[in-house]
């Protein structure tokens, strides 16, 4: 098996529960490498809520993921089916939490829960905007509150009377959203308020490296109850841990004070609502690193560990960076940039598409066909995507592919 990224972000060690799960998600999708690497940290973050790090204060691997991509295509939401597949083989079963929801009720949910749960959604933009809705005022500040771990009891006057959420609640998202319907969706207030950096944004703009057909897909049972014991095992593990402390050894401990001090420079970009969006790119650097570790069962966080975790995480920033310029422009601003996204996505999603095939797929009524030779020009001079002839059955026509 080959993998699109090599050792500096994905171990290459069938001991590893990464490595093995994204073997057996290449036979099973053609997804984005991207989005398996963040299905296996999903699930190991859950799997670890006992585990804890001591950097000046405690921190726990808990992550709050958000899976953006053009199209149906990119597979984001199979992507979320198949990681609850394998959890829903484990212990953790009925720890599984619905988003979509009102802050009383998430409250509720987590009370009752014992404090923690693991919640996936495949629209999850859908579930921003019933967050913003006056009625469900409070949701996005509990689970800002909640992605620390407090170590104090929440309380809150509900219907029901006074309920809790026992100190040290652990709450891991698992979302996805399309680009266009994730931009328009996001308020200014969802970054000024930290409420969205908590989120580690795994978005993809390059094609996809393989395609396969609804018939190649390869789910294999034995393989899918391997993964969910050996997920089981690593539960296991940490709970039989005499401290359930992760340690850190002093080379990864300088990598991270090294990326820790770079992250306090000021940054060339001046749009204030994409740097406040990373601002906690390097504590959930932190947190993959200890992931990173536990996935082999080790107890110590490693240099390579650290390291993997700083190009994962760098890496799907810069990613982001290139979609998530501007939030917060005005309505018609809003449209076009929409529109250009959708774009660029269908075409890195089907190269080699006609122009014509275009146009249908991102809906004939969305802009006329003089507005879409404009924008194909924008994103040919932005050097995006490029034109290229190729042979039609009778003659000679024009395709577009995404740039290298």
């Amino acid at each position: 098996m080959s993998f699109f990224y090599d050792n500096k972000i994905l171990p290459q060690n069938n001991k590893s529960f990464i490595f093995n799960f994204l073997t057996y998600f290449e036979e099973l999708t053609d997804a984005t490498e991207d989005y398996g690497i963040a299905a296996a940290l999903s699930l190991l973050s859950y799997a670890s809520r006992e585990l804890v790090v001591y950097a000046g204060c405690e921190y726990y691997p808990n992550l709050y993921l958000l899976l953006l991509g053009g199209s149906y295509s990119m597979r984001k939401s199979e992507t979320i089916t198949i990681a609850i597949k394998i959890l829903s083989r484990t212990s953790m079963k009925d720890e599984i939490i619905s988003l979509n929801a009102t802050s009383e009720k998430i409250f509720d949910i987590l009370s009752k829960e014992k404090n923690h749960g693991i919640a996936f959604a495949s629209e999850f933009a859908g579930i921003l905007k019933g967050f913003n809705k006056d009625y469900n005022s409070g949701a996005k500040e509990l689970i800002s509150e909640i992605w620390d771990s407090p170590p104090y009891t929440l309380k809150r006057e509900l219907k029901s009377g006074t309920t809790q959420i026992d100190p040290y609640p652990y709450l891991c998202i698992f979302g996805a959203s399309s680009i266009s319907f994730f931009r328009e969706s996001v308020k200014d207030s969802d970054l000024a308020s930290g409420f969205l950096n908590r989120f580690q944004i795994v978005a993809v703009t390059r094609a996809k490296e393989k395609f396969y057909s609804l018939f190649d897909r390869k789910r294999d049972s034995k393989k899918e109850l391997a993964l969910s014991e050996d997920l089981e095992s690593i539960k296991d593990f940490i709970k039989s841990s005499p401290k359930k402390i992760m340690e850190v050894s002093k080379e990864a401990e300088e990598i991270f004070r090294q990326h820790e001090k770079e992250s306090e420079l000021p940054s060339s970009d001046d749009n204030e609502n994409s740097n406040n969006l990373f601002k906690r790119s390097v504590i959930n650097s932190l947190k993959i690193s200890m992931l990173y570790a536990i996935a082999e069962k080790r107890m110590v966080i490693q240099k390579e560990d650290m390291e993997r975790a700083f190009n994962l995480v760098n890496l799907w920033k810069q990613s982001a960076e290139k979609i998530t310029t501007n939030i917060g422009m005005d309505n018609r601003e809003q449209k076009r940039f929409n529109l250009l996204t959708n774009i660029e996505g269908t075409i890195i999603a089907f190269p080699g598409i006609t122009r014509n095939d275009l146009y249908r797929k991102i809906g004939a009524g969305r802009c006329s066909s003089y507005e879409l030779s404009n924008f194909l020009k924008d994103l040919i001079e932005q050097g995006k995507i490029e034109i290229k002839k190729v042979q039609g059955k009778n003659r000679m026509g024009t395709a577009y592919y995404p740039t290298k």
